[in-house]
């Protein structure tokens, strides 16, 4: 028993003995890696600490110091090197031609000032005016190297405007048509339409060849013949043209006929009108104002004092 007891304690301390002496071993191991480590990390920190010391310009050394290893800095290099090789330069004041033309075709200006192509507005077709206007400004934009899709947003941008002003044009000559009418009608009253139709015969005969140029005149922002006093004066003129100019010549006999027929459709007129017949009521107007006009084509022009002085 006793022999035994003694096998046992020499066999749990040499146990104890390796255990401790592994722990020792992995101790001193993990020590060694940890040392190893630092010292490592040391020389790195050193390494990077010292890599600018060879950088004796002192803007390159400015550079440098941007980045924080050699690596680094070489990266930076590279990534700077591949965005030069795909960017677009913008030729200098010594640049060649070549260098140029290779600088627009990469932006997309034209070769050549044909190469603008300007649409007109949907519906409308371009004038002369609109064509020289349009060869100029393609001119201008080659010589100044506008890009096409540049060029193009500003055209479009441009119709746009355009067509917005022609709009308030036409409504404003509108507005102002219907304001002279207004003045008119209350002027002439029941003559009106016998004096519109004077006044529309007279212009050509004024005017001739001019009259589609003159209609484009203004006075002020107003059409010229959409004024009460060129209105005035026209229907004085149709008036005083004589029956030479509009209508035939006719005899008493003839006359004192057509003056019974006026008489008798501007009765039924009224007729018409008080049994609120506003369709027939017009429809006589029309007949008695076509009597009227082979009656006395130079007839004076009814307002508040009769024939225009």
């Amino acid at each position: 028993m006793a022999e035994e007891a003694a096998a046992t304690e020499t066999t749990e301390a040499e146990t104890t003995e390796t255990t401790e002496a592994a722990e020792t071993t992995e101790t001193t191991e993990a020590a060694e890696t940890t040392a190893a480590t630092e010292t490592t990390e040391t020389e790195a920190a050193a390494e990077s600490a010292n890599w600018r010391d060879g950088i004796q310009d002192a803007e390159r050394r400015k550079v440098a110091e941007r980045s924080n290893t050699l690596d680094d800095l070489v990266q930076s290099n590279m990534d700077l090197r591949k965005q030069v090789s795909t960017s677009v330069r913008v030729p200098g004041k010594d640049a060649t031609d070549e260098e140029t033309a290779a600088f627009n075709k990469a932006m997309g200006v034209p070769e050549t000032a044909e190469g603008y192509v300007f649409a007109m507005p949907e519906g409308v077709e371009a004038t002369e005016a609109d064509t020289a206007f349009q060869n100029h400004f393609a001119g201008v934009f080659h010589k100044n190297s506008v890009p096409k899709a540049m060029a193009d947003a500003i055209a479009a941008d441009f119709n746009a405007f355009s067509m917005e002003m022609q709009k308030a044009t036409v409504a404003a000559d509108k507005a102002f048509a219907e304001e002279t009418e207004a003045i008119l009608t209350k002027d002439w009253g029941d003559d009106k339409e016998r004096n519109d139709t004077l006044s529309k015969r007279a212009a050509p005969e004024v005017f001739g060849s001019d009259l589609e140029r003159v209609a484009a005149m203004t006075v002020g922002d107003k059409l010229l013949l959409d004024t009460p006093e060129m209105r005035r004066a026209l229907a004085k003129v149709g008036a005083e043209m004589g029956e030479g100019r509009l209508g035939p010549n006719i005899n008493q006999t003839e006359r004192a006929s057509l003056q019974e027929q006026a008489d008798n459709l501007n009765r039924e007129k009224h007729e018409a009108i008080a049994n609120n017949d506003p369709a027939t009521a017009a429809r006589k107007d029309k007949e008695q104002l076509e009597i009227l006009e082979k009656l006395d084509p130079g007839g004076a022009i009814v307002g508040t004092g009769g024939r225009i002085a």
